[in-house]
């Protein structure tokens, strides 16, 4: 078991789970999952979104652990 925090760009998130960018970060709000805003070469702020995968559902966890090789 990995214990150091796991975040993930919340764009492959997305690719992965079939949820928008948009819809995530509403989830997120309203459910309390932990996320935050870094500094990142494109996009139109230059910063991006990420998610502590932990923090998401369970079914969500799943999904991204089968299409990564993030350890669970």
């Amino acid at each position: 078991m990995n214990n150091t925090a796991q975040f993930l760009d919340i764009k492959t998130i997305s690719k992965i789970t079939g949820i928008s960018s948009s819809r995530l970060i509403k989830r997120c709000q309203r459910k309390s999952c932990q996320y935050r805003r870094v500094k990142s070469a494109g996009g139109k702020s230059g910063q991006k979104y990420e998610i502590l995968i932990s923090s998401l559902e369970q079914e969500l966890q799943e999904k991204i652990h089968l299409h990564t090789n993030i350890p669970e």
